[in-house]
């Protein structure tokens, strides 16, 4: 299928027919970035006989990719390097655990799907992760 722009503009070429193709052929697919990585690293930390600190942080990098499957600009993902990291207090035998949560540190603004809206050529629609988030968690094991 065409682009929303690629079929307002074969409605405005005179002859009022709206059989819009286009060829992707060699052409990236939607939802496939030509790089991806992922980079974990946890540290334990015993603090005296009972407790431990818990520091872990990871870093997920995407590829720029489409996610219409017409590959439409208005559909584009640039690339992005989303933080995470955690930091808990947990007593040696893991029976409780107090964590702090961070998602996506670097506030990036990621958009997961999107598409032409229809019935109103020209209007687009898209979902984005949720931006930066911290939490408190708390772990009790019985």
């Amino acid at each position: 299928g065409c682009t929303a722009q690629q079929t307002i503009d074969s409605r405005t070429d005179g002859d009022g027919d709206s059989n819009c193709t286009q060829d992707l052929s060699g052409k990236d697919t939607e939802f496939a970035p030509e790089w991806t990585a992922n980079l974990n690293a946890t540290y334990i930390q015993p603090i005296g006989d009972s407790l431990e600190l818990i520091s872990q942080v990871d870093a997920n990098y995407s590829d720029s990719y489409y996610f219409a499957q017409d590959l439409d600009t208005a559909a584009f993902q640039k690339s992005s390097t989303k933080w995470n990291a955690r930091l808990a207090l947990s007593d040696i035998d893991k029976q409780w655990e107090l964590a702090l949560i961070g998602k996506n540190l670097s506030d990036e603004k990621i958009k997961t799907h999107g598409n032409d809206i229809a019935l109103f050529l020209g209007a687009h629609y898209v979902f984005v992760e949720r931006p930066r988030s911290i939490a408190l968690q708390g772990t009790l094991r019985f």
